[in-house]
């Protein structure tokens, strides 16, 4: 996918920075891009020449679902709600593992860390709990 290019969509820098078309009310025609910017850290995890300012994968799924509900109100179909489950899902699993690795103490120090836990979270109630300084849910345990 990253050498491929599609109504203007490119990737930058694997991962972190994204090219993405623009559309008017007649749809694509090349009228520009818009850019996606997913924070770049270094930790002890991994080591980057640059860090970079952007947002995380769980701010965009936030959006994501609040234009999936949009749609879904002016055009309810049985697709929108399938796309706002999936969406739904995915946040929630993003959310299970900072929490998993905040709990074991490795964020950003290790790769990989232990699945044995569960969160006091449910997909249900996960995008209603509030956000800490580093972007992921704030929860108080069961």
């Amino acid at each position: 996918m990253t050498k491929n290019k599609f109504n203007n969509f490119k990737v930058d820098d694997p991962g972190h920075v994204y090219t993405l078309p623009q559309y008017s009310r007649d749809g694509y025609d090349d009228i520009g891009t818009r850019e996606l910017i997913f924070v770049k850290r270094s930790s002890a995890a991994i080591k980057y020449k640059h860090d970079m300012l952007g947002t995380n994968s769980q701010s965009v799924i936030r959006a994501l679902i609040d234009r999936t509900q949009y749609l879904y109100n002016v055009l309810p179909c049985v697709e929108t709600v399938e796309a706002l489950r999936a969406l739904c899902e995915a946040y929630y699993w993003y959310e299970v593992r900072a929490w998993r690795r905040k709990q074991q103490k490795i964020n950003r120090t290790k790769k990989y860390h232990k699945s044995n836990k569960w969160p006091p979270f449910t997909i249900t109630d996960v995008i209603y709990l509030p956000l800490g300084k580093d972007g992921h849910v704030i929860c108080k345990e069961k």
